[in-house]
């Protein structure tokens, strides 16, 4: 399964001790993550990858054994339902919000709107009550 996400620009990250929290600007939604997410959501910065490939990225920076692929795919599955990354099929674009073109898996909206940076075209997913 390959998997891709949003480029770093798109996120705004704080590091909170252990944790990492992660405001996705296209939807508005933050996320606490803990180790590896961050890190897995940061070599998806080069591309859409598999969990091999997303293996290969990581070694380069930390010492890991080579039966992790089994482990990076299990937390991949975690961030697709958490949403900040999703399963990706075909080429997608950077910035996409919603469903791209090329039919990646993410959840979402309007195949129409396009993350330019402002977030003050962005729909808002809050709950008003």
């Amino acid at each position: 399964m390959r998997y891709a996400a949003d480029p770093p620009a798109a996120r705004l990250t704080v590091a909170l001790d252990e944790l990492v929290a992660i405001y996705h600007r296209p939807s508005g939604a933050t996320h606490l993550l803990a180790p590896p997410a961050p890190e897995l959501l940061d070599a998806l910065a080069e591309g859409p990858a598999d969990a091999a490939d997303l293996l290969a990225r990581l070694s380069r920076l930390y010492d890991l054994p080579d039966a992790a692929a089994d482990a990076i795919e299990a937390r991949m599955e975690e961030l697709v339902l958490a949403g900040p990354a999703w399963r990706a099929r075909g080429i997608v674009s950077p910035f996409r919000w919603g469903r791209s073109a090329s039919g990646s898996d993410r959840p979402g909206a309007d195949r129409s709107r396009r993350w330019n940076g402002s977030t003050r075209d962005i729909r808002s997913r809050t709950c008003r009550t």
